[in-house]
Order: structure tokens, then sequence, then C-alpha cells
């Protein structure tokens, strides 16, 4: 099908083929409830027949989809709701029962039949299944059996990242229900699972469920997959920030100079202050928006900034910041060092746990600091035996003597090993660059003497702290914005104009006029001879 409406179409045929099935096997327990009777009639004891079985398996057999190519999507995921809808109320029938109304509700609590399973776990467990089904064209318990050997082999041919993730999620959402399906087996028996509502979905549960250590081996099967793409995508913001902060540590005596040139024009401003305080030898990163927001109020279109940037060399002001600057500190800016660095470190700390799991076959849990010992998969798995989904603190302190042999299909530890081998050295190398990178970045915090401000670097929207690439991509785009602005007010030719010092001095006065500071540091003095400071001398 091509779209959602031939897959609806598609979906109402097998609706129909079902009725027709269903009026057959009706018509087929009237005949033998007949017979009973007849022969009940006549003292003749005939024993029960056992019902027929549920006709989901000749249902999902799709055999015109052989050549019609798969629904994805949306529409894939409405056709698994909508089959799986389907096939509950067919087996539901042909056990001599109504079809199920509104998903189990209303019937009595002690009802054992009910769906253990809700709407979000039968919706993306049916879509796991329905794909498989259109890919390989099989039958339920052929199915179920192909993703478990597919977990089991770690075959991520059939059974993608996306397959896998809506499995752990599914499976980790059941046991914080209480693990019903596996609990229904233990009371009443594996058979039981063809009596319940969606009987291929609860079977699928428990399948997966009797593999040892299932959500740590779906959590190291996720970070398999993945880890090609993780690695690409933190070996590229590494670079990107390793580029940035390069940039800044080859232009830092530039920039330092304009810091001192912004350090001497706040002292010059405030020399005379009975209330100015004495300015430290440094200029702090966080002034930098205040030379911007201080206005003079002579020039109400100039401030402070522009004066500085006048005041430096054209030399120096043209080579502080080019577009090509401007544009890798946004990226930088927009990956964030802290979330670059801990990417790379997690990505080595996933690949140290998968190495302790194939020297030690322990398992170490970095959300919770479990210890999970990862067992291998046996032949068969007692229903009584299926443990908790969720990893332990501690394996089981009795064994049994006679334990069943290993299965062969089980080749986690296999494949989990010949990972480790093929890209241990490349993690190590990510997360030695990363740790470069932050002391790159250390260094250049030191080196403007703001380290407390910008390091280490913030790790939430609430951090007090700010980035380093953040404050220099602010500045960067002020100071190519007030270069444009000093050329066409002639500023610098201004200012050169006057000889001699004390001249100087008299024109940087009345460029200033009376300097309009931010209201909210008006009644205190700034930091590091800030510009802001001169309030105190013109009122």
């Amino acid at each position: 099908p091509t779209d959602v409406g031939e897959l609806r179409d598609i979906l109402q045929q097998e609706e129909l083929r079902i009725r027709e099935i269903k009026s057959e096997e009706a018509k087929r327990r009237r005949e033998r409830f007949l017979a009973r009777k007849r022969k009940q009639a006549v003292g003749d004891a005939f024993p029960e027949e056992p019902l027929p079985l549920p006709v989901s398996a000749k249902v999902f057999s799709f055999p015109e989809f052989k050549s019609t190519p798969r629904p994805t999507g949306k529409g894939l995921a409405k056709a698994g709701a909508h089959a799986g809808k389907g096939l509950a109320e067919a087996a539901s029938e042909a056990a001599g029962k109504g079809p199920p109304k509104g998903g189990g509700k209303g019937r009595a609590p002690e009802d054992w039949r009910a769906s253990k399973l809700n709407d979000t776990e039968r919706v993306y467990l049916g879509m796991v299944m329905y794909k498989h089904y259109m890919e390989k064209n099989c039958g339920r318990d052929q199915a179920i059996l192909n993703i478990k050997q597919a977990v089991l082999r770690c075959d991520f041919n059939v059974v993608s990242l996306e397959g896998l993730r809506i499995i752990r999620t599914s499976l980790r959402q059941h046991m914080e229900k209480g693990s019903k399906v596996i609990e229904l087996v233990r009371q009443r028996g594996e058979a039981a699972l063809q009596s319940v509502e969606h009987p291929e979905l609860h079977q699928f549960v428990y399948q997966l469920s009797t593999i040892p250590q299932i959500d740590e081996r779906l959590k190291c099967m996720l970070f398999h997959v993945s880890f090609k793409e993780s690695f690409a995508s933190c070996q590229k913001s590494l670079s990107t920030l390793r580029q940035a902060l390069n940039m800044l540590n080859s232009k830092r005596v530039t920039i330092q100079r304009f810091f001192q040139t912004a350090h001497r024009l706040g002292q010059s401003l405030n020399r005379g202050s009975s209330g100015a305080q004495v300015a430290p030898d440094v200029f702090r990163s966080c002034t930098l928006d205040k030379l911007a927001q201080t206005k003079s109020t002579k020039f109400p279109k100039l401030s402070i900034l522009h004066l500085v940037v006048a005041l430096v060399s054209r030399r120096d002001a043209s080579h502080l910041f080019n577009a090509d600057d401007l544009q890798l500190l946004q990226n930088a800016q927009n990956l964030k060092t802290d979330k670059v660095y801990q990417d790379c470190v997690e990505l080595a700390h996933g690949i140290y746990s998968a190495q302790a799991i194939c020297e030690t076959g322990v398992y170490n849990c970095a959300e919770t600091g479990h210890t999970v010992r990862m067992e291998r998969m046996r032949k068969s798995v007692p229903a009584s035996a299926v443990t908790s989904l969720m990893p332990s603190s501690s394996p089981s302190s009795t064994q049994d003597l006679h334990e069943p042999a290993l299965d062969p299909d089980d080749r986690f530890h296999e494949v989990l090993k010949t990972f480790v081998e093929e890209n241990l050295s490349d993690a190590e190398d990510l997360a030695e660059g990363a740790l470069q990178v932050m002391l790159a970045y250390r260094e250049l915090a030191l080196y403007f003497d703001d380290l407390h401000s910008v390091y280490p670097p913030p790790n939430s929207e609430g951090d007090t702290r700010k980035d380093l690439c953040e404050i220099f991509h602010h500045f960067a785009w002020e100071i190519r914005k007030h270069c444009d602005e000093v050329e066409s007010e002639h500023l610098r030719e201004f200012i050169v104009a006057s000889t001699t010092e004390e001249e100087e001095e008299e024109a940087m006065a009345k460029f200033i006029g009376c300097v309009a500071t931010p209201a909210r540091s008006s009644a205190q003095p700034s930091e590091a001879g800030s510009p802001t400071r001169c309030s105190a001398r013109h009122p």
C-alpha cells in the first residue's frame, strides 16, 4: 500500500475474512453442541472436544502482502494498533466470548483474562511485530521467535535501533506496573497467555522477559548500534569547540590590549572622583555588556564601547574578529562546552562498562550504582525462574545444581567483546581530546583572570557562570558592529586630532559629556575600572 487509505482498505478486507472464519467456527461449535446434546440424551458419555486454535496465526500470514511495499510512519503505527484490535476480537470470539469492549473495561477485577498491557504498550509492541510480519511474511509465533533470537544474537539487521528502543521502553513500563504478564505465567502457566486479550503481544513480552538481564542487554545493544553515529557527532562537536578556543588563544594578546584600553579609560574617567574606588589591574569579562550600555548624553548614539574601539589602533580593531570567527564562536556557543565534554566522557564510560562485562561478566549501572552479573541464556528457562526485568543489586545466591545447557543463539558476550576491541582506542582518544579542550578552556579563563566567572563551564540555564564561547560570541558581535559605527562617525579622527595628552583627555571628556549609566548599577561602583564608575564624577 502506498498510503493510509489503501492500507485501511486492505485491513477492512482482512476484517471481512476474519468474520467469515468466525462464522464458520460458530457453525461448527453449534453442530458439536447439538451432537453432545443428542448423545447425552441417550446416556452416552461424550467428552468435551478442545476448542480450535485462535485464528490469529491464520490472519497474520498476510499472503497478499508479499509483493507490496510496507507502510511506514503514522500509517504503520495505526495499522499495528488496528490489526492488534482485530486479532483480539477474533481470538476472544473463537474462545466463545463476545468481542472485548473498551480494552477490558467493565470486567470483574478477578478476571485474569483481561489485558495486562496498556494502550501505549499494545500500540508500540504491535507496531514492532507488524513491521516484522510485513518484512518476513511469517506467522505470529515465528515472528516472536525471530525477534527473540535477534536480541540473543545481537542481530541489528532484524531489530533496528527504533525497535530496540520501543521494546526496552515497553518492558520497563511493564516492570514498573508489577510485571503482570510474568505473574500470570507463574500462577497459571504459559498456556494461559493464549486466553488473555491480545495473546500474541503477551507472548511477545513473556518470551523477551525470559532472556537474562534483558534490560541491561537492550541498553548495551542500544549503545552498540548507536555508537558510530554518537562517536562521529562527538568528534565533530569537539573539533568545532577546539577550533573556537584555538582562535581565541591566537587573538588573546590583541583582546588583552583591548581590555587594557577599556581599563585605562575607566580609570581616567574616575580620576579626581571622591566617590570612586581604586580599580584593580584586571578587566572582568562580566563588564563587557556595560561598555555598550553606558551611553554618552552629548552623543546618544555612541557608547563607551565606541570610544574604546576608537582608542585602539585600526589594525587591532580590524584583526579582532572577522565574519568566520563570529560564525565559529556562534557554532561553539550553540554546542555548549560542558555538553560536548560530558558527551565525550559518557561515550568512554559506556565502552568501559562494556569492557567490564567482557572481562568480568559484571555490569555496573551508572544510573543506580548497582552491580549486575550478566548471565548467559539457557536452552529453557522455567517460568518460576524468570526474574525482574530491572537490574538487581546482587545475583541470586542459590543456583540449580543441574543447569540446562547454554543456548547457542546467545551471542551477546561474543558480539560485545568484538565491539569493544574495535572501538576502545577510538573512545579513549576522544575522551583524551575532550580533556585537552577543557584544559585549553581553563587556560584561557586564567589568562583573562576571570576563572570563577566561566569555569567550570555552566551545565544548566540557571547556572550563574557563563560559557566563555558565549561571552566572546556576544563580544565579537558587538565589536564588529561598533567598528563600523566608529568609522561612519569618524570618531577615531576626532581623537587623533588631539595632539597632546591633556588635549586627548579634554577630547574624551567633551565626547562623553554627561554619561548615562544603567539604572540598576548607578548606585554601585562597577568592577575592574568599568566606565559605569564615572557616574560619581559626572552626575
